[in-house]
């Protein structure tokens, strides 16, 4: 199946450029993260690389925003496949990320997080 005969994902879960406030006069271009807002809430927008596939973004982007787990970053919705560049809307986090977190914290039990959070979230996921 080619790109072009992909039926549209939901709009429930779909976030147009122009519903996206981007701090600083930011634009969605290049290969970055920025930070904006998305209807009342603080996210960051994270532009993907040329190389990304808008198939893998349709069918990733539908289990992704249905993920929803206190220890996992919210995503909130996709670009529209056409749009170029494609991006993810995912939610802020002012304290960084699961890196810098166990950069900060060396003795954290690594494989009992990633246990608990798929545990708690009563959901399997695959790789793709």
């Amino acid at each position: 199946m080619s790109d072009e005969e992909l039926t549209a994902p939901p709009a429930t879960w779909i976030i147009r450029p122009d519903e996206l406030y981007l701090e600083g006069n930011a634009a969605i271009s290049g290969r970055q993260i920025t930070k904006g807002g998305w209807r009342n809430n603080l996210v960051f927008v994270k532009v993907l690389s040329k190389q990304a596939e808008p198939s893998a973004l349709h069918s990733r982007g539908e289990r992704w925003t249905s993920l929803q787990h206190a220890n996992v970053l919210q995503m909130f919705g996709v670009s529209p496949l056409d749009a170029d560049p494609l991006y993810v809307v995912i939610q802020f986090q002012p304290d960084g990320n699961v890196t810098r977190f166990l950069e900060q914290n060396p003795q954290a039990n690594r494989s009992k997080i990633v246990s608990n959070t798929f545990m708690e979230s009563g959901r399997t996921f695959d790789r793709s």
